[in-house]
This record gives C-alpha cells, sequence and structure tokens, in this order.
C-alpha cells in the first residue's frame, strides 16, 4: 500500500482510468430537475467537481 507522503508537494496520485469511468458513469454531467431541492442541487454539483478534477488529472498524467 502506497503511502501519501511518496508523492511530491502538490503531485497527485496516479488516477486508474477504471475508477474514472465509474465515477464519471455514477455522477454524469446533468441539468438538475425542477423537483430537486436546492441543497440536492449543490451536493451533485460538488461531487461532479470531484470527478471533473480527477479527469483533468488523469489527463495530464496520461499526456502522449
Amino acid at each position: 500500500m502506497s503511502s501519501l507522503n511518496e508523492f511530491k508537494d502538490g503531485e497527485f496520485p496516479p488516477v486508474p482510468l477504471s475508477l474514472l469511468l465509474k465515477l464519471e458513469d455514477q455522477i454524469p454531467e446533468k441539468c438538475p430537475d425542477i423537483p430537486m431541492h436546492e441543497r440536492e442541487i449543490f451536493f451533485y454539483a460538488g461531487m461532479r467537481s470531484v470527478v471533473r478534477m480527477l479527469r483533468e488529472v488523469y489527463n495530464e498524467q496520461n499526456l502522449e
């Protein structure tokens, strides 16, 4: 098991494609539904923000 201390400051551990694809499947980009409460919208937006950040990290880690 790797330790977070082995990564340099600002360096992100490798993001597995399988994890990213599962998160994108489970938390897809979507517009809020009218009956959604404001808190649900904010919570979902936060989850999507994390998925987008992980996609950016994955893309940076896998530049060819």
